[in-house]
């Protein structure tokens, strides 16, 4: 599993603090289970629950934050982009009196292996991440569905501009 390693690499890179303090950032697996379909490959899929654990923090949970989020958006993007997932990273944090933070976060996180064979070998390999593209907007959108008399022939059923 590539993800934490991902993320506790751009903390460190981001957070002084934990260059200082590599300790002070532990990282857990828990919930996890593996996906597979039966297919004929034996690719599979991790799920799991990232648990970040941060003791002492003496600055703003801001900057831990921001670190996860630029994380996320490349990493899980479908926890800023699919609007039922928007909420499924969790906190907890515990000021420490008024200097420090200790801080939980929880995220779930998903990462394909595809197995294929090469030379009587297996060889495993971690997919990338599914970027979404960028937005464009349709202007128009039609709807052909195939005649049942002649079956090479579609007929339009809806046309966006006929509704203007």
């Amino acid at each position: 599993m590539y993800k934490p390693d991902r993320l506790r690499k751009l903390l460190s890179k981001r957070i002084p603090y934990f260059k200082q303090n590599p300790d002070a950032l532990q990282l857990f697996y828990a919930n996890g289970y593996i996906h597979s379909t039966g297919a004929t490959s034996l690719s599979w899929q991790y799920h799991y629950d990232l648990e970040i654990i941060i003791e002492d923090f003496p600055d703003s949970p801001d900057l831990i934050f921001l670190a996860v989020q630029e994380f996320i958006k490349v990493e899980q993007a479908e926890l800023v982009l699919n609007p039922n997932k928007q909420q499924d990273v969790k906190f907890e944090a515990d000021p420490n009196n008024n200097e420090t933070y200790d801080l939980s976060i929880t995220i779930p996180l998903s990462e394909r292996v595809i197995v294929s064979v090469e030379n009587n070998a297996y060889q495993i390999k971690h997919a990338e991440e599914p970027q979404p593209t960028e937005w464009q907007e349709i202007e128009r959108i039609q709807i052909y569905v195939r005649n049942e008399q002649d079956k090479n022939k579609y007929d339009k059923q809806f046309d966006s501009n006929d509704k203007q």
